[in-house]
């Protein structure tokens, strides 16, 4: 038989059982046991076991326990987390009935303290933010680091190596930076005095050779105007001691003669001395559509006979550059093809937008260049006229070239000769 419970609160509850006694087959007395579920009972248990016990009654009072504080009691219901709080505590739970009586119940629930296991979890987690501010910490400072030692003067290493390919070969390169990137500097260095010295020995040797060019070339053509004033005063002469009748006749033509090869002599020496003293580009917002049509107006006797045809840009495009000396670069291209055609057929001057700069195409329908032609246009003295200078196309290239634009020379697509100029839209940019 299993008795009832003591209603008091931390009296607990007792179980008691009963056997009788025979002698010979009859009942001789009782015996009988009892164990009191008390709070001592239950503080044995938790001594040997390390479990916190609450012995709660069907209604969920307590009846006995182990914690500090006696009435509090845990209430688990099916399906409940085990762990659950209790004053201050933070417990892991688990319970199981007893059956006290008849229909008297109860409930037996132990509790594991996670104090120690919240403690670690709060230790590791100041820890792990301790780390991760320590992280942040050190890699702001290899970042510091890297940006110093590395990143930036990779940084600048690459402008400078824009400017050695852009030819800005005077500014000395020093920089402190990690062992392999101060090789590379040592190295760019020495490649930049390289450059410069080779470009300064360079520059010499065009100057002489443009020197010993100039001269030969001046020679040669002041020397084929003398010719025929030598032949024109040696006649004059030889007639002058023959006593010739007509020698009036003749010295007028020997006159005519030197006249014109000494007007020669004057507009060639004149080419040479705007060569050797070129002006530099004064630069300002030029209007392609104005400058063509200042051609247009220049040659409107040849835009009348139908010999030449302007087509200016469908948008406004405004470069910046020397307007004077881009007119007189067209002119000379325009000059030339007007020459080509020799009266029969059309030089064509087009102008447009090439992404951030201009194009600006003459275009002629004469006989065309032959390839050994066009590779020594742009040579000084080269010339495919009788009559030629050999200098107009080279100084439409070097006002071409201070105005950091390209000039190229490509046959026409239905014969001609296409000269090809593009601009940018600011060369000192």
């Amino acid at each position: 038989m299993i008795a009832g419970a003591d209603p008091r609160a931390g009296a607990g509850d007792r179980l008691t059982a009963t056997v009788p006694i025979l002698y010979e087959g009859e009942p001789a007395g009782l015996l009988r046991g009892e164990v009191a579920i008390d709070a001592p009972f239950l503080r044995r248990l938790r001594a040997t076991r390390g479990i916190d016990l609450v012995l709660v009654d069907d209604h969920g009072r307590p009846l006995a326990s182990t914690l500090a504080d006696s009435t509090l009691a845990p209430v688990l219901a099916a399906g409940d987390p085990p762990r659950l709080r209790l004053g201050a505590g933070s417990y892991i739970a688990d319970g199981f009935p007893l059956v006290l009586g008849s229909g008297v119940h109860a409930r037996i629930t132990g509790l594991v303290s996670t104090a120690a296991a919240d403690r670690a979890v709060r230790e590791l987690q100041l820890a792990a933010a301790l780390l991760a501010v320590l992280g942040i910490a050190l890699a702001a400072l290899l970042g510091a680091v890297w940006s110093s030692q590395v990143s930036r003067p990779v940084e600048r290493l690459a402008a400078f190596s824009q400017r050695l390919a852009q030819g800005d070969w005077d500014e000395l390169l020093t920089l402190r930076s990690v062992g392999e990137l101060q090789t590379l500097v040592h190295a760019l260095e020495r490649m930049r005095s390289d450059l410069r010295r080779y470009r300064e020995q360079l520059i010499i040797g065009e100057r002489h050779a443009a020197w010993s060019l100039m001269a030969r070339k001046v020679a040669h053509e002041i020397k084929n105007p003398l010719t025929p004033i030598v032949i024109s005063i040696s006649d004059l002469k030889r007639s002058y001691e023959l006593g010739r009748p007509d020698f009036p006749s003749i010295l007028d033509h020997a006159v005519r003669t030197v006249s014109e090869e000494v007007q020669t002599l004057k507009h060639l020496l004149e080419e040479f001395s705007a060569l050797g003293r070129f002006p530099a580009p004064v630069f300002e917002p030029c209007d392609a559509g104005a400058l063509l049509a200042d051609l247009e107006a220049l040659y409107a006797r040849e835009v009348a006979e139908g010999r030449f045809q302007v087509r200016q840009p469908a948008a406004p495009v405004v470069v910046t550059a020397d307007a004077a000396q881009l007119r007189q670069a067209l002119v000379n291209l325009v000059k030339n093809g007007l020459e080509a055609i020799d009266g029969n057929g059309c030089v064509t001057l087009v102008a447009a937008a090439a992404g951030e700069g201009l194009e600006i195409a003459v275009t002629d329908t004469g006989p065309g260049l032959t390839p050994e032609q066009r590779a020594q246009l742009f040579v000084p003295g080269f010339t495919t006229k009788a009559a030629g200078s050999g200098l107009g196309l080279t100084i439409v290239e070097r006002i071409v070239h201070d105005h950091r634009g390209t000039i190229a020379v490509e046959p026409g697509t239905r014969g001609g000769t296409v000269f090809r100029v593009v601009l940018p839209r600011d060369p000192r940019s």
